[in-house]
């Protein structure tokens, strides 16, 4: 078993950071300054830890160390090279929803009290329209580098506004070597 959480995970993707030959994962998470301060994790292999043969997982915790912890209220989750480096960088698709009135007195009740409420969507606030969860977040591209945060990438990819999204693709659409993206942005026009 990795870690002992629930309820957290929003997006998951692979890569093999450490170049062992194992793949290692990011996992998105929710991790607002204003809210719910968790954390994303980032796994990576560690072949002097615990072996899948005794029942333990060959992984630590590193998304402090690579400067990749918290980025704001994180979905989908895509590990790319944009700009064909070694080391790649990870995509977040990020916000929950965009209003001018902050919910999130009602999200935090909600997720600090007991948690076998939370699986019921009967338990959940009802949010209507005008209302705000992390809606002011700018979707990340985050730079992986073992040791030191760096500055995001938002700017240098073109995504550096404000946005709730939830879902992202990639492929090199337009045959020029170069990653391409797409993103699944919520209740708003195309960009």
């Amino acid at each position: 078993m990795i870690g002992h959480d629930t309820y957290h995970g929003m997006g998951v993707d692979f890569f093999d950071m450490n170049g062992d030959g194992i793949p290692d994962f990011f996992v998105s998470n929710v991790t607002c300054e204003y809210g719910l301060q968790e954390s994303h994790f980032l796994w990576v292999s560690d072949k002097e830890g615990l072996r899948l043969a005794d029942g333990g997982a060959p992984f630590t915790q590193q998304s402090e160390r690579y400067g990749v912890s918290r980025s704001g209220w994180g979905w989908d989750v895509k590990i790319e090279s944009f700009a064909n480096q070694v080391q790649p960088d990870i995509i977040q698709a990020t916000g929950f929803f965009k209003g001018e009135i902050s919910r999130w007195p009602e999200l935090q009740s909600l997720a600090t009290g007991n948690s076998a409420f939370l699986p019921d969507p009967a338990n959940w606030p009802n949010f209507k329209h005008g209302g705000d969860v992390a809606g002011d977040k700018h979707r990340r591209v985050l730079r992986l580098r073992r040791g030191r945060p760096l500055p995001q990438r938002d700017r240098e990819v073109g995504i550096d506004k404000p946005m709730v999204t939830r879902g992202i693709a990639t492929a090199d659409v337009d045959g020029d070597g170069r990653m391409d993206f797409a993103l699944a942005n919520m209740w708003v026009p195309r960009t």
